[in-house]
């Protein structure tokens, strides 16, 4: 969904944390290419590549932290790789759901092999 969309929830008269995992942005950008199956190339100009990886990138905007537009909203971080365990330690903090469901965690990439991903390599490469 387009970030858009959290609009119907700005006027409420109640608080709303969005919690998302935060991540190195090359190593989710490369994370994208590989959900793609598209091989990031480092030779020549970088912009085409990185658009041809971008998997809905009007998924998020900043103002969805606090602003003027969203005064209820805030948003958390938490470490993408600790996802399972986040899920768990907020399962103590939170409100029971009305209706219940068991969280399962769907692989939706093939695994990488960072040393074959030319950025990490690249130290003229900039985002």
């Amino acid at each position: 969904r387009d970030w858009g969309w959290w609009k119907r929830f700005a006027s409420w008269n109640v608080s709303v944390e969005l919690h998302l995992p935060c991540r190195d942005p090359i190593d989710h950008l490369l994370s994208q290419c590989n959900f793609l199956g598209v091989t990031f190339n480092c030779q020549g100009d970088l912009v085409p590549e990185i658009r041809q990886c971008l998997v809905n990138p009007n998924r998020f905007h900043r103002s969805l932290n606090g602003s003027e537009d969203f005064p209820n909203f805030k948003m958390k971080c938490f470490r993408n790789e600790l996802t399972s365990k986040y899920v768990e330690y907020m399962g103590t903090k939170l409100q029971r759901k009305r209706f219940q469901s068991t969280f399962k965690p769907i692989p939706s990439n093939l695994p990488r092999n960072r040393s074959k991903e030319c950025l990490w390599g690249n130290h003229s490469a900039k985002l």
